[in-house]
């Protein structure tokens, strides 16, 4: 008798395991990889234009002119996305997840359990400093021209956002080591705010969506892509409100709390969705 291999089924018992034939890393996944990049940089164009409408052209943010007023064209439906970076972030999410996710569904469904199960441990210890060591390394990179007193300038203009997010210097080089290293501290505390990188608000978000997704795929991994996907539908249900029940957004301002909520389901709706072409 040949003797199985998991190339050619799995042998573990039960109704959740089934004969699945290996699916080769072809082009597909390269595709993937490929269109997914694609879609990161058009929503890194579109942050970048949010954050020059915060600049310039803040009145493109409400839904109209005023009460009683009506809407300019791109405060309508579709064309306000350019200058609204929260949906972006959404983007950078999904994508995120789906990216994180790929590979350990395909080696799941391929039949290669334990690989998948090397691949989450592998990809969830190198995640946090994948993001942590850039960016770190962009605070402090911010934190030295800071004291060299290069946004001077910017703290002096009448353009919101790039007066808001602009730095000032230390009162003496001793005491900007000590700001430096409570900028790296509260960019991974709770309600994080980073003065020398405002936009590095979203990693600590990115970093808990990461771990979630490693997490779902580590208690679904041996499951039929059927069973998989209801136990992450119900999850994208449950972590509607995922926000609010862990206290992950203030009493007094909503407009974080919401984002995260977003994502949160976001990510888990990625992972739900994101199986190879031509899979049931």
């Amino acid at each position: 008798m040949r003797k199985a291999t998991a190339k050619h089924c799995r042998t573990r018992p039960g109704p959740m395991y089934v004969v699945q034939p290996s699916i080769p890393f072809s082009a597909t996944t390269q595709e993937l990889t490929i269109q997914t990049q694609g879609l990161r940089g058009i929503a890194a164009v579109f942050v970048v234009c949010s954050h020059l409408t915060l600049c310039f052209a803040r009145w493109i943010v409400p839904p109209n002119l005023g009460e009683d007023k009506g809407s300019a064209l791109m405060q309508r439906p579709i064309f306000r996305l350019v200058g609204q970076g929260p949906a972006w972030v959404a983007c950078f999410f999904i994508l995120s997840g789906f990216v994180n996710a790929l590979k350990p569904i395909k080696l799941a469904r391929a039949g290669n359990t334990e690989t998948a199960l090397s691949n989450l441990a592998v990809s969830s210890f190198r995640r946090s400093f994948r993001l942590f060591l850039p960016a770190t390394t962009a605070t402090i990179i911010s934190w030295f021209i800071t004291q060299l007193g290069a946004y001077e300038t910017a703290r002096q203009t009448d353009a919101y956002w790039m007066y808001s997010t602009s730095p000032a210097k230390s009162a003496s080089w001793w005491d900007a080591i000590g700001d430096l290293a409570r900028a790296i501290q509260t960019t991974w505390c709770y309600w994080p705010n980073n003065p020398y990188d405002q936009p590095q608000w979203a990693l600590l978000y990115l970093l808990q969506g990461s771990m979630l997704v490693f997490t779902a795929l580590l208690v679904t991994i041996n499951l039929t892509p059927k069973f998989r996907m209801a136990s992450l539908a119900l999850l994208c249900v449950w972590s509607i409100n995922w926000g609010s029940r862990l206290a992950d957004r203030t009493s007094h301002n909503l407009s974080f709390g919401t984002v995260t909520d977003i994502c949160t389901s976001s990510l888990w709706l990625q992972c739900f969705c994101g199986r190879p072409a031509g899979r049931v």
